[in-house]
């Protein structure tokens, strides 16, 4: 029987995040004033609380499930414990897996990856990200930026 409340537990605390995405949708925002899929204003949602959550549930459990892990320590001891939190983080890193596989499959994707580039506030970290890269791992024939003094040739990026 403590499995299940602790299943219980575990349940209700992650469906208050889904409760604030699905709430997320359902209401109108500064750039929308309809509610539904706010696509402008989705790298708010996405890197400003979904990407936060799950990166804070892993790395410090009790913060977004205090009920749960309360529970858990009470209730459950030595190699059951174990087991138990073992649970409950793996379900927890599979999550934020799964963001990681959004990332990389829908949000750095274009189209939605122009709305990030003209993000106001995670455009600019993100571009200098993309230079470090391409700085790093040159490609043949690729120049970044034009130097308009030098010739009209595209120029070499300094990266510095």
């Amino acid at each position: 029987m403590p499995s299940i409340i602790l299943g219980l537990h575990f349940e209700s605390e992650l469906g208050n995040y889904f409760e604030e995405i699905y709430a997320w949708h359902c209401r109108p925002g500064p750039l929308n004033d309809r509610s539904g899929f706010r696509m402008l204003e989705i790298m708010d949602l996405y890197y400003g609380f979904e990407v936060p959550w799950w990166n804070e549930a892993v790395a410090n459990p009790e913060t977004k499930l205090p009920k749960t892990m309360k529970y858990l320590r009470e209730n459950f001891h030595g190699d059951d414990f174990d087991f138990r939190l073992s649970q409950i983080m793996r379900g927890l890193k599979k999550g934020r897996d799964e963001m990681i596989k959004m990332s990389s499959r829908y949000m750095l994707r274009f189209p939605v990856m122009y709305l990030l580039l003209t993000h106001r506030e995670h455009g600019g970290p993100f571009l200098r990200a993309v230079l470090a890269v391409l700085n790093a791992n040159p490609v043949d024939g690729v120049v970044l930026i034009h130097d308009a003094d030098k010739s009209s040739e595209w120029g070499d990026y300094g990266y510095g």
